[in-house]
């Protein structure tokens, strides 16, 4: 200013003005999620981490194909989906505890509907038992069920990745090509007394390491340690995949 005082020009308050502007968090944009033309909801960008085109997932309660994504205008094309391909049941980006998980197991384990359930909700919990005896119980499955918490889940999908294994995230756990025997056989040729876990978390594409507002800031090794305590669990996955 002419008499010497140092303040924001208009561009910068309009940055400050904003609510995210003081935030720590990184607060996740909504999609779009468009059919013949008409929007018919939104999803957080953070669950587009777990979909691609042609995968399915479930809004407003009824399942949807993903079509194409438009990064630009951040909207997803989608088209009504029939049949039983495997649904993405990603609900948001928070880590799912373990003690979830392994009810979600019982659940399925045993195929009872819980008195809590409302009915709207039970015609999708049948469809969820129905994939889960015909896709993932049967010995010849080439899926290897985790549900042991999303730190667990994710380091044992980041432990296929190390191994040179091509797999698909499934919610429950991991869809690959191999047989769910093959799976384990690969687990347990891991050597976990020599195991660099700063290699592994580097397979990590790091624009996904970013949980909180300023990490881009931190350098490779922290942020890496950031990732892991947030993230991974390798202790668990160890006696996760001992108890295979």
């Amino acid at each position: 200013m002419p008499n010497g005082i140092i303040t924001l020009s208009k561009l910068g308050e309009k940055i400050v003005e904003n609510y995210e502007f003081y935030a720590a968090f990184i607060t996740p944009k909504d999609w779009k999620v468009v059919c013949n033309g008409k929007e018919i909801g939104q999803i957080s960008g953070g669950n587009l981490l777990f979909l691609k085109e042609g995968s399915h997932f479930l809004l407003a309660g009824k399942r949807w194909e993903i079509v194409e994504f438009k990064n630009k205008i951040q909207t997803i094309i989608v088209k009504k989906a029939y049949g039983k391909k495997p649904i993405k049941f990603q609900g948001g980006s928070q880590n799912i505890h373990r003690t979830i998980h392994q009810k979600m197991l019982e659940i399925y384990e045993n195929c009872y509907i819980p008195k809590y359930l409302s009915q709207a909700s039970i015609p999708i919990l049948e469809e969820g038992f129905e994939n889960y005896k015909t896709y993932v119980k049967t010995n010849d499955s080439n899926i290897l069920t985790v549900l042991e918490g999303t730190r667990i889940q994710n380091t044992i999908g980041l432990l296929f990745k190390y191994c040179g294994i091509d797999i698909e995230d499934g919610g429950i756990g991991y869809y690959s090509t191999c047989r769910k025997q093959e799976l384990i056989k690969i687990l347990k040729s891991i050597n976990f007394s020599n195991l660099d876990k700063n290699s592994i978390i580097d397979l990590v594409d790091k624009s996904l390491k970013y949980k909180k507002k300023f990490d881009y800031l931190l350098p490779d090794n922290i942020l890496n340690k950031a990732y892991e305590k947030q993230c991974l669990d390798f202790n668990g996955a160890k006696e996760f995949i001992n108890n295979l």
